[in-house]
Formats: structure tokens, sequence, C-alpha cells
């Protein structure tokens, strides 16, 4: 991931299901996908949610600006409110999470925190997208 030079300017949809070892890697990769609007993460780590969290401090240029939806699946309610309360306060809010089934029990107060800001989707699992096809 470290060849700057490679972009995607018109990819909108991105589905990435690989782990980035370092944060230089993570933002070299989002860097190349400038146009993200649906962002799904399948079997990640949270090195790209930690990225975009930070991104958004004051003092840092914002990555995926124009990100409004993204797929978590496994789902982390901490890190979740996390994301959406840092893309709120930088002007750049999400209108819709969608988290792969089933519902975590616990985190009551973050997920109606999260379901009060923002559309909250549980979707199924669905073999199309998880599995290989080989």
């Amino acid at each position: 991931m470290r060849h700057r030079g490679l972009c995607f300017p018109t990819v909108t949809d991105l589905y990435w299901g690989i782990d980035l070892e370092s944060d230089d890697d993570t933002v070299t990769f989002i860097g190349a996908f400038p146009a993200v609007q649906r962002f799904y993460m399948l079997d990640t780590g949270d090195t790209i949610l930690d990225t975009l969290i930070g991104s958004t401090k004051v003092g840092f240029q914002a990555l995926w600006r124009h990100m409004h939806t993204i797929h978590l699946d496994a789902p982390n309610i901490p890190k979740a409110r996390q994301l959406v309360e840092s893309r709120k306060n930088a002007g750049m809010p999400l209108r819709c999470l969608r988290m792969r089934k089933p519902k975590p029990k616990g985190h009551i107060s973050d997920l109606h925190w999260l379901s009060s800001r923002l559309k909250v989707l549980w979707v199924p699992y669905d073999r199309r997208i998880f599995e290989s096809t080989e």
C-alpha cells in the first residue's frame, strides 16, 4: 500500500476485507479512493476506523469527506459511536450505519444514542458478500 500514485477517483462504493498494517498504509489506502460514499468493512480490524476518527481532529485533513454510509461486519458499538460523533463534529455527518446481525445485547445507551442521530440498520449475513467464490 505504499504506492501513493494509485488513485481511483470514481469509486463510490467500496468493499474491503484486508487489515492494513500501519497508519501510513491506511492513510495511503483511504487517499486512493477519494470519492467513497459507502464503505463496507468486512472482517477487518479497527485501524481504518481509528484513522477515520483521528482524521476529523482539528489540524488534520479529514478523510472520505463524501462518505455517508458505513457497514461494520463486526459491530464495535463504542467505536461506531466515536466515528459518528467525530464525523458530526467535523461537519461530515454519516447518514447510515449498517451493522451485521445479531444485534449485541449490551451498550444500550450507545445504541440509543446512535439511533437518535442516524439510520441504524441491522443486516443479515450474506454469503455472496462475505464468502469467497473459490
